[in-house]
């Protein structure tokens, strides 16, 4: 989640670099951009396993990953070049900032809404152990799902 806020916030700073013609601060943008973009790309292949039970995690996550970069990749790449071309070309990056923080929000909420699992055997991860597992771990109390699978 961290790295969702770093990166809406240097999404403005990182396109006013870009926008100097300056190799210097063009390199300082790519490493800005890259170096807050690792903090959310470094975690998610755990991330997103953990997701899913042990049977099917590597299904469950390729899927889902596959499947939001094709969507995200694409869709994102014309709604940038479009916000760009509406708010009157290069340099003016002002709404491909916004779009950009907006999207960080987007990823923000969903990992804050994730239920964590790190107290949940993953070999019969259920719907009902999730559930069960947040509620407890909200009380501060240790309980087991009717399938034991909580330790």
């Amino acid at each position: 989640m961290a790295g969702a806020v770093m990166l809406a916030v240097s999404s403005f700073i990182i396109f006013g670099l870009f926008n100097t013609l300056s190799v210097p601060l063009l390199v300082l943008g790519f490493t800005v951009a890259y170096a807050t973009h690792s903090f959310m790309y470094g975690p998610m292949a755990a991330f997103l396993a953990e997701l899913f039970a042990t049977g099917n995690r590597y299904t469950g996550a390729s899927i889902g990953y596959q499947g939001a970069a094709a969507i995200g990749g694409g869709f994102g790449a014309l709604i940038a070049t479009s916000l760009l071309v509406f708010g009157g070309g290069p340099p003016n990056t002002l709404f491909v900032s916004t779009f950009m923080a907006m999207t960080c929000l987007v990823s923000f909420v969903g990992a804050y809404l994730v239920k964590e699992t790190y107290r949940i055997d993953l070999n019969n991860i259920t719907e009902d152990a999730v559930v069960a597992n947040a509620v407890t771990s909200e009380s501060g109390q240790q309980a087991s799902s009717p399938s034991g699978s909580i330790k």
